[in-house]
């Protein structure tokens, strides 16, 4: 019992003595090994000429190149496929743990910008410009955005990136550009089909219609110098032949556009439209191929809603607008409003100081305003009709509906009518004629 009483106290002196004699794990305080890191993040960016960085902000969207090359006192240039080297400034700090922060303008703000003309209201193309520092090494830099919580990674660039991305932006981008009287037309295996190709460049989405079904296959892309690389491989059976591809190649002369199979399946070649006129709308005979219907609708902006002024009408509608102006003339145009979300259209009367009276689509008759016509006889590619018995206000003059005269409802009862409209596309302009009388028309440009 003594013996076991002696090894008690052996152990207590121990173990008194281990504690008294504890040492720090660390040699320097937190705050020493940060500025420490801080000046090794520092380091790291400057001694290598230039990096790149492929950014994919959200799942919903394709993927953005930009290259940095980070100088002294803070400055840094960067490029992308928007515009060649810029000069701006950034920081490396701890605001939430070490952060490489872009804190003044350059192209990798755009893709925060909050403006509706560059993405969703409020979010932008849901971009991040700080980041977090996760992990450094020689050649890369672990990164997530810090609102996003986006990973990507800067890694170095080399000679090839600067070509490579020089090249999407000053010539791949022009391969696009078409002129106003031009369209893409749609060969699969060498025959010509009902289709269309649709490229926003803004939010780096791709859209191809074929068939007389307006099926379609559609994803989000990142540029390189051959054409477009898709973030998801598409496979398809078309025309009875099964097509895998997983991008499109683009070529300026000649200028096509084709999926990168073997077999370059589905290409797009320019065509171009014979000019509509007030002289030949009433008989002007629509290419069968073009899918007019989906043309129109890509009016819409990226993000935003576009306005399509009414610009020019057949004499009985022009009467009709004439009449109603007479009655009110602070009238002074009618616009088809294109909204910023799900599609649809209204028609609008607009006042010289602000102000408009909507025709819209009542939920209870019509769930969209802007209906494709697919009944017997009529071809939903380019043939539509309207709903538009809603009618509401949005700071409109007194007295803007009264309408004694018939003028405006005259030409809303004209748009509504049972046989519809044909569609006739002619560069960004479209016009609309009347299925039942094909005198009766009227021209739509984008503002």
């Amino acid at each position: 019992m003594k013996m076991k009483n002696y090894c008690y106290l052996f152990l207590f002196v121990c173990l008194f003595t281990a504690c008294s004699e504890d040492k720090p794990i660390f040699q320097e305080s937190s705050e020493t090994r940060l500025s420490e890191y801080i000046a090794q993040s520092n380091a790291t960016l400057l001694s290598v000429p230039c990096w790149k960085m492929t950014y994919y902000p959200v799942d919903t969207l394709g993927g953005y190149s930009f290259l940095f090359k980070f100088k002294e006192n803070n400055r840094v240039e960067i490029a992308s496929e928007s515009g060649d080297f810029k000069e701006s400034s950034y920081r490396v700090d701890l605001s939430q743990g070490p952060m490489l922060v872009f804190d003044s303008y350059n192209y990798i703000h755009d893709l925060a910008n909050p403006n509706d003309a560059m993405g969703a209201r409020g979010t932008g193309l849901y971009g991040d410009y700080e980041f977090i520092i996760q992990k450094i090494t020689e050649n890369a830099l672990q990164l997530t955005g810090r609102k996003r919580g986006v990973n990507v990674q800067l890694e170095k660039a080399t000679e090839e990136d600067e070509k490579d991305l020089a090249i999407v932006r000053n010539d791949l981008l022009k391969c696009f550009e078409l002129q106003a009287s031009e369209y893409w037309a749609l060969s699969i295996n060498n025959k010509r089909v009902v289709g269309s190709i649709a490229i926003d460049m803004l939010k780096h989405l791709y859209t191809i219609h074929y068939g007389t079904s307006d099926d379609k296959i559609s994803g989000a892309y990142l540029m390189t110098p051959d054409g477009l690389k898709f973030n998801k491989p598409v496979s398809v059976k078309i025309e009875d032949k099964q097509i895998d591809f997983d991008g499109l190649l683009v070529k300026k002369d000649p200028q096509t556009i084709a999926s990168n199979d073997p077999s370059k399946s589905l290409t797009f070649t320019v065509k171009s439209m014979i000019p509509v006129t007030e002289a030949n709308i009433s008989t002007y005979k629509p290419d069968e191929a073009m899918n007019v219907v989906s043309a129109f609708k890509n009016l819409k902006n990226s993000g935003s809603s576009t306005n399509v002024s009414v610009t020019l009408m057949s004499p009985k509608l022009e009467d009709w607008r004439a009449i109603y102006k007479a009655e009110f003339p602070a009238f002074s145009q009618y616009v088809i409003l294109m909204p910023r979300s799900t599609y649809d259209i209204s028609f609008t009367a607009r006042y010289d100081k602000g102000g408009s009276w909507y025709w819209g689509p009542d939920p209870a008759v019509s769930a969209t305003g802007f209906n494709p016509m697919t009944g017997s006889g009529h071809n939903p590619l380019y043939e539509v009709s309207f709903s538009l018995s809603r009618s509401s206000s949005s700071t409109a003059p007194s007295g803007y509906n009264t309408d004694e005269n018939g003028g405006a409802k005259n030409f809303r009862n004209f748009l509504q009518q049972a046989d519809g409209f044909t569609i006739i596309q002619d560069g960004n302009a479209f016009w609309f004629r009347s299925n039942a009388d094909s005198n009766d028309w009227f021209k739509t440009e984008p503002e």
